[in-house]
């Protein structure tokens, strides 16, 4: 799997974008949402099936992340 964000330096998985309104992470789907100007959501898919909106981009490659590597959706 690969790892990176390329500038920040982490090791959250890294996001493919398709275009600017939707990108590719290990499999899944991340759709950027509309919202107001400055606000956007980030909705996470796979398969046909929601696993939420973050608010943040790094939110939802932390919800990626943790549902491959613990197989849970919510931190328990």
């Amino acid at each position: 799997m690969p790892k990176g964000s390329g500038i920040t330096g982490d090791d959250l998985p890294k996001v493919t974008w398709i275009n600017k309104h939707a990108g590719i992470c290990c499999g899944f789907t991340i759709r950027v949402l509309p919202r107001r100007v400055g606000k956007k959501r980030y909705q996470i898919m796979k398969d046909g099936d929601s696993f939420g909106i973050d608010f943040a981009l790094s939110e939802a490659r932390r919800t990626i992340d943790r549902i491959i590597n613990n197989n849970h959706f919510i931190v328990h």
